[in-house]
């Protein structure tokens, strides 16, 4: 591994604003979960979930969209599959009306090494948690209704060679846009990411970095952030999550990619250093 290289991940801005991923309290991940987004221009994307999807499965999804931009790792998989593991991949994510004739990138990783990538020990209970985790990010959908893409996709597909332990995951044409047609995308500095301790510290990085260009400023309110990590809060669940909120902040601060002042009516001025 080059270790002079920045470890980024550029999302696919039509992945990232409609909140995929939340923090979830242990024991509470809801089934059947869906989100709408109308963007401004009248884009439109709606996301279906088998399973609510957390912190600890955007980090997943990160590391895999990272390896992939980093290391020039992805290979692309054409409408015309050339094998039998990239056809299952296709055939997994699922595609129709025009996503069906676009190319998706193919990452072949061990699980070793999207731990350590994750910076997490290589042991039984981790091995476990990447398979179970791969398994709710495939069983996410994505239907898109927009001026340039029409149709559905799974978030990934993945086979698993359970004697190397190695995986073969393909993400969605969308997300692979970015790299194969330099389409627009949101930046997350994963080294500063992975510092991280809190879920909602994660989730609130996540949030402001699409919204925060680097070495820009630009004015939130605390119940803006709060919507922001959590979606619509009620007025019960906005007292706690506050408290969540400014103990994220701090651990946001101390990290150092974001800087915050403090202004009138509960509102913050945040700027985004350069990464």
């Amino acid at each position: 591994m080059n270790n002079n290289i920045k470890r980024q991940a550029r999302c696919h801005y039509l992945t990232e604003f409609p909140s995929i991923f939340k923090p979830i309290k242990r024991g509470a991940r809801s089934k059947a979960v869906e989100i709408d987004y109308i963007f401004k221009n009248g884009n439109k994307v709606q996301v279906w979930m088998f399973k609510q999807l957390d912190i600890g499965d955007q980090d997943l999804f990160l590391g895999i969209i990272s390896l992939i931009s980093e290391y020039e790792q992805g290979t692309v998989i054409t409408n015309n599959p050339q094998n039998e593991v990239t056809k299952i991949l296709r055939t997994k994510l699922q595609l129709n009306n025009n996503l069906f004739e676009l190319p998706v990138l193919k990452l072949e990783v061990t699980i070793h090494k999207l731990l350590k990538t994750l910076n997490k020990w290589d042991g039984n209970r981790n091995y476990k948690w990447v398979l179970e985790s791969l398994e709710r990010l495939s069983r996410c959908g994505i239907s898109y209704d927009t001026d340039k893409y029409t149709g559905n996709s799974n978030l990934i597909s993945y086979e698993v060679n359970k004697d190397t332990k190695t995986v073969h995951i393909a993400i969605n044409p969308i997300s692979a846009a970015v790299f194969l047609n330099n389409d627009k995308y949101v930046v997350h500095n994963l080294q500063n990411r992975y510092q991280l301790k809190l879920d909602a510290a994660k989730a609130l990085q996540s949030y402001l970095n699409r919204f925060v260009r680097f070495n820009q400023s630009k004015v939130f309110y605390i119940d803006t952030l709060i919507n922001g990590v959590y979606g619509e809060t009620t007025k019960e669940e906005r007292k706690n999550r506050r408290r969540i909120i400014i103990k994220a902040i701090e651990e946001l601060k101390v990290n150092g990619e974001y800087e915050f002042k403090e202004g009138l009516n509960n509102s913050y001025l945040i700027k985004r250093k350069r990464g």
